[in-house]
């Protein structure tokens, strides 16, 4: 799977969930959550299943910042 999305909210009170236009919610990797910290609004955000066996099995990408996060979709 490859697609991308807008990001909304990086929510904070969540454990910086990332919640996307699409209307999904991802959480992040505990240690990728400083990278996703100076993420804003409205950048574009790629996703890619990886499917390594990693519980975090999608990367996303801030196609803005070209940083990239491990993730885990929850809704």
């Amino acid at each position: 799977m490859k697609n991308e999305s807008m990001l909304t909210k990086v929510d904070s009170e969540k454990n910086y969930e990332l919640k996307l236009m699409d209307g999904s919610i991802w959480s992040i990797n505990p240690f990728d959550i400083p990278t996703v910290t100076i993420w804003l609004p409205t950048s574009t955000i790629q996703i890619i299943e990886k499917n390594d066996g990693n519980m975090y099995n999608y990367e996303l990408i801030n196609l803005n910042t070209k940083q990239s996060v491990r993730g885990m979709r929850i809704k």
